[in-house]
C-alpha cells in the first residue's frame, strides 16, 4: 500500500495526470516479484514522455519510481528473506 500511495503523492507533486491511477496500478504492480517493479518503472518512464514531451521528465518521474520501489523493497523488508525456506 506504501508504493501506491508513496507513488500517487509524488505524481501528483510532480504534475502528472492521473496520479492516483497511477498510485493504484503501482500498488498492483509490486505484488509481483521483481517484473511488477520493471513494468512500474519502465510504463512510469514512457508515461512521462508522452505526456511532457521531455526526456528529463521521464527519467525523473521513473527516478521516482525506482526510489519508492527501492525503499520498499529494501528499508522496509530489511532483515526479512524474500522467500521463507522450504
Amino acid at each position: 500500500m506504501l508504493v501506491g500511495v508513496a507513488t500517487g503523492l509524488a505524481f501528483l507533486w510532480i504534475g502528472v495526470e492521473h496520479a492516483a491511477v497511477w498510485g493504484v496500478l503501482a500498488f498492483a504492480l509490486s505484488f509481483i516479484p521483481y517484473l511488477g517493479s520493471v513494468v512500474a518503472i519502465g510504463g512510469s518512464a514512457l508515461m512521462g514522455f508522452v505526456q511532457f514531451g521531455s526526456l528529463e521528465m521521464a527519467l525523473l518521474i521513473g527516478g521516482v519510481v525506482l526510489i519508492i520501489y527501492g525503499i520498499e523493497g529494501g528499508l522496509l523488508h530489511r532483515g526479512s528473506p524474500a522467500e521463507p525456506a522450504a
